[in-house]
């Protein structure tokens, strides 16, 4: 479990701090995908060997080697999930591209 805040920024408005308090878990899960779309940009399972590829294609995005429509278009993760799996070593960034992720969030 990673019980941490990030200052992340989202569609509501805030009414303290801007950011989120975050509890991740891991968990076992079957079924089909049935997100928000208020919530949620781009809805998929994600193998656990995809993670690294994908935090790639973020600091890519954060390094601006790719633009936001490249990027909308193919996603990587969404920046606040880089450190979180960072830190949960189950991708491994570099400091420069992690710092660069805060960035844009």
């Amino acid at each position: 479990m990673l019980d941490q805040w990030r200052a992340n920024r989202c569609r509501r408005t805030p009414s303290g701090p801007v950011g989120h308090h975050w509890w991740i878990f891991q968990a076992g899960f079957s079924g089909s995908l049935c997100p928000s779309p208020r919530e949620i940009r781009a809805p998929r399972w994600i193998r656990p060997a995809q993670l690294q590829q994908q935090a790639r294609r973020t600091a890519a995005y954060a390094n601006g080697c790719l633009d936001r429509e490249e990027f909308e278009h193919e996603p990587g993760l969404e920046p606040v999930w880089c450190r979180f799996l960072h830190d949960l070593e189950l991708v491994t960034l570099p400091s420069a591209d992690l710092d660069r992720i805060k960035a844009v969030l």
